[in-house]
């Protein structure tokens, strides 16, 4: 189960950074900051789950994807407002 975790991290990661540095991902600045979030966040946790650390790895992990998350979702909201103004 650990070695599909850390897959699923690798590809959050790599998926979130590809996002942030994509030029032709049409995101917004809330959208783009929460992808960085996920990003360090499955990072972060890729190092601690290597690095053999687990005296803060589950709590810290967790309250970064959920804030990732949210920015996100709040960058969502805003450009789903902003396309209903122009109907």
């Amino acid at each position: 189960m650990q070695t599909v975790y850390l897959v699923a991290l690798a590809v959050s990661a790599s998926l979130a950074l590809l996002g942030v540095f994509n030029r032709h991902f049409d995101d917004n600045l809330f959208q783009r900051l929460g992808l960085a979030v996920i990003g360090f966040a499955a990072c972060s946790d890729i190092y601690l789950a290597i690095a053999d650390v687990s005296c803060c790895e589950a709590s810290n992990g967790k309250s970064l994807f959920v804030i990732g998350f949210s920015v996100y979702g709040i960058g969502t909201l805003v450009k789903v407002v902003r396309h209903m103004d122009r109907t």
